[in-house]
C-alpha cells in the first residue's frame, strides 16, 4: 500500500529569486518543497507546496496580498479543499474568482515543479484509497483516526494478535504529531541519569498538575506519568524510533526532561505506520467516520464510515477506539466553547492539521459520552505569522536565553511562563505580535541538529527571521523601536550581571546576549491544543454523562479531556497520545495504588 505520510516541520532551505521555482529536498523522506506563482486580482501570488509520497501535505502562502477581505477567505478555502481531498477545485470561491483561479494556477505550477501531473489532482473522485472497504467488514479492533494515538493503539493491538482496521478521513496519516517536533517529556529517563539530572514520576505529576492550575484529574495524570518511560522504551526497542542525545527544558517543567526524536514527529509516525502495516493493520484513507454504532444494551460495536460518498459499516468484535484529535481547526466549535480568549475566530490561525475538527468528540457526545474541559483552549505563543505553524526553533527558547519584545522594543512577559500566559500577554501587544531575540551563540549550539539549522536558513530566506550585526538593525527591519530595544537589551544583560531579573523575575535560561550577530524572529499566537474532550478512565474507557463506562468504547489522545486541565505543558501531547493509545490498544498500564 502506498503510504501517505504527512510530514510537518520537514524543514528545508528556501531560496527564492522573484518567482523562480526551486526544489528543496526533505531530509527524512521522499518528496520536496516547491514554489508556484500566478497573477492574481491585484498582484502576483506565490505559494509554497510540500509534497510527500505523491500527496500534497502542506501549502503555505508566501504572497497573497490582495487588498480585499475575500482574498484571505478564498486562500483558506482553496488550500483546505486541496489538502483535505487531494483534488484541485473545479470552482472558484464566490466573490473572489480571480484570486481563486490564481491560487489554483499557482498550485498547479508547483505540482509541475514537483515532477507530477496536475491532471492527477483533477479527477472527480478522491484517489488515495488503494484498498477497498467492503460492506459489513468485521475486525477485533476498529480505530478511528491515524495520529499518534490511533497508530499506537493499532500497533499495540496488532502486536497482541488482534485483527485491526484504522480509518483516517484525510489522505495521509499523522495528525498533529506529524506536524510537531515529536517532543516527549520523560521523567527519570536513562538519558537524564547519564547527564546527572535528578527527576522522577512524582515531580512530573506535580509539574503537570500545577501547570493545569490543579484542575486535571490526578488519577489520569498519574497513569500518564507512570507509563511514559516504558512507552519511550517501546518506541526505541519495538518501533525503532531514534532520539537525539540531548535533553531540553520546556517551560512549566521544573527540570530538563524533554527528548526529541530524529525525524521529529514525522519520524514517530513513519515508524508506527510501517509496523502497523507490517503487522497486518488495514489502513484506509479518505474514510470519514460519521456515527458510532451502539446497541440496545449500550455497547459500542463499530462505526459508520463514508468512503467515496458511499456509507459503510465496520464492526468491532472487541473495541472501537476513538483517536480523532481535538477541534483546533474548527473555528465554529472553538468559538462555541471559548470562554477564556476575546476571540478565537478565523483571524486566529491554528498550528494544527486541517483534519483536527472535533468530529470524534461530536460523534461521542451523540451517543451519550461525557465531555469535560471543553472551554480550555490553548494558544501556542510563537508561530509563523503567515501559516500559524509552530517554529521548531522556538523549542530552544527556554534554555537558551532568548527574550521577547513588542513593537515598542520593550519586554512584556517572563519568557519562562507557561503557554497560555505568554500567549495572552502577546495578544495585548500592538498588532498582537512579538519578536524573539537571540544571538549567534544560540545558533552555534545547534551544530549537531541539522533540522534546526535548516529551519534557520528557511526562515531567514522567508523574512520572518532576520540576522544583523546589531540589535538596532534587526529592529529597523521589523519596524520595532530601535532606540528602546537597545535600552531593553542593555537592561536585560545588566539584570543577569546583578543576578536577578527585576522586571519579570525570570530564572530559567537567563543568559546574557552580549555579542552579535543578533537574530530577531517574528511570531504570533495560534490555536494549538484543545484540552477538552471525552471523559475516560485510567484504562482509556469512555465514560457517559452518568459516570458509567460505555462498553466497547475507548479513546486516546487529544480527543479526550481531563488530563491537562486548564493548560497543557509543552512536550506532553505526544506522550499522552502514545501512552493512552497503547492502553486503548490493550497495553496493561502501570497503576499506583
Amino acid at each position: 500500500m502506498k503510504r501517505w505520510i504527512i510530514l510537518l516541520f520537514i524543514i528545508a532551505s528556501v531560496m527564492m529569486t522573484g518567482c523562480e521555482t526551486v526544489e528543496y529536498a526533505i531530509p527524512f523522506s521522499e518528496g520536496g518543497r516547491f514554489t508556484g506563482c500566478a497573477t492574481g486580482y491585484v498582484e502576483e501570488i506565490t505559494i509554497e507546496l510540500v509534497v510527500q509520497n505523491g500527496a500534497i501535505i502542506e501549502i503555505d502562502s508566501l504572497g497573497v496580498n490582495e487588498s480585499f477581505s475575500l482574498a484571505e477567505q478564498a486562500k483558506d478555502e482553496i488550500f483546505e479543499r486541496i489538502i483535505s481531498n487531494q483534488v484541485l477545485p473545479a470552482e472558484a470561491v464566490s466573490g473572489a474568482t480571480t484570486t481563486s483561479l490564481a491560487l489554483i494556477e499557482a498550485v498547479e505550477a508547483a505540482i509541475v515543479a514537483a515532477g507530477m501531473e496536475p491532471a492527477y489532482f483533477k479527477q472527480a473522485s478522491i484517489k488515495a484509497i488503494e484498498e477497498e472497504i467492503h460492506q459489513d467488514q468485521t475486525f477485533d479492533i476498529v480505530v478511528i483516526g491515524g495520529g499518534a494515538a490511533g497508530l499506537a493503539a493499532a500497533v499495540e493491538a496488532s502486536l497482541q494478535g488482534k485483527s485491526v482496521i484504522l480509518i483516517e478521513k484525510l489522505p495521509f496519516v499523522g495528525g498533529n504529531t506529524a506536524l510537531s517536533g515529536g517532543e516527549m517529556s520523560v521523567p527519570g529517563s536513562d538519558l537524564q541519569k547519564q547527564l546527572g539530572i535528578e527527576d522522577d514520576v512524582d515531580t512530573m505529576i506535580g509539574d503537570i498538575y500545577a501547570g493545569g492550575r490543579k484542575t486535571g484529574k490526578l488519577e489520569l495524570i498519574q497513569t500518564f506519568c507512570e507509563n511514559i518511560n516504558s512507552t519511550l522504551q517501546w518506541l526505541e526497542e519495538t518501533i525503532g524510533v531514534e532520539y537525539q542525545t540531548r535533553v531540553y527544558t520546556v517551560s512549566g517543567h521544573s527540570v530538563p526532561r524533554t527528548v526529541i526524536p530524529i525525524g521529529l514527529g514525522a519520524g514517530i509516525v513513519d515508524r508506527l505506520l510501517f509496523l502497523a502495516e507490517s503487522n497486518g493493520v488495514q489502513v484506509i484513507y479518505n474514510a470519514k467516520a460519521t456515527d458510532i454504532m451502539i446497541d440496545e444494551t449500550g455497547r459500542v460495536f463499530g462505526v459508520y464510515a463514508t468512503v467515496n460518498s458511499q456509507e459503510h459499516r465496520i464492526f468491532a468484535r472487541e473495541k472501537t477506539i476513538l483517536a480523532s484529535g481535538g477541534f483546533s481547526a474548527n473555528v465554529e466549535m472553538r468559538e462555541h466553547y471559548n470562554t477564556q480568549w476575546a476571540s478565537l475566530g478565523s483571524e486566529v490561525l491554528t498550528s494544527n492539521s486541517p483534519g483536527i475538527t472535533g468530529d470524534g468528540i461530536l460523534m461521542a457526545e451523540k451517543i451519550g459520552a461525557k465531555l469535560i474541559d471543553m472551554e480550555f483552549i490553548q494558544l501556542f505563543p510563537y508561530n509563523n505569522p503567515a501559516s500559524g505553524k509552530h517554529y521548531y526553533l522556538d523549542n530552544i527558547r527556554a534554555s537558551a536565553g532568548a527574550f521577547f519584545v513588542n513593537q515598542e522594543g520593550e519586554r512584556f512577559v517572563n519568557e519562562d511562563e507557561v503557554r497560555d500566559i505568554v500567549a495572552g500577554r502577546i495578544l495585548e501587544q500592538t498588532a498582537q505580535t512579538s519578536y524573539e531575540i537571540f544571538t549567534q551563540s544560540i545558533i552555534d549550539t545547534l551544530s549537531d541538529d541539522p533540522v534546526a539549522l535548516e529551519e534557520v536558513e528557511r526562515w531567514l530566506n522567508q523574512g520572518v527571521l532576520i540576522k544583523r550585526d546589531t540589535i538596532q538593525e534587526c529592529a529597523a527591519y521589523f519596524g520595532v523601536n530601535k532606540h528602546e530595544i537597545q535600552k531593553t537589551l542593555d537592561q536585560y544583560n545588566q539584570y543577569i550581571v546583578n543576578g536577578k531579573d527585576e522586571a519579570f523575575d525570570r530564572t530559567l535560561g537567563f543568559k546574557p546576549l552580549l555579542n552579535g550577530p543578533f537574530y530577531m524572529l517574528e511570531g504570533v499566537p495560534s490555536v494549538h491544543y484543545t484540552m477538552g474532550g471525552v471523559a475516560i478512565t485510567q484504562h482509556a474507557e469512555v465514560v457517559n454523562t452518568e459516570g458509567n463506562i460505555i462498553p466497547g468504547f475507548y479513546a486516546a489522545g487529544e480527543v479526550t479531556g481531563g488530563i491537562h486541565g486548564e493548560n497543557r505543558l509543552g512536550a506532553c501531547a505526544v506522550p499522552d497520545a502514545l501512552v493512552f493509545g497503547r492502553i486503548a490498544g490493550g497495553y496493561a498500564p502501570v497503576l499506583e495504588d
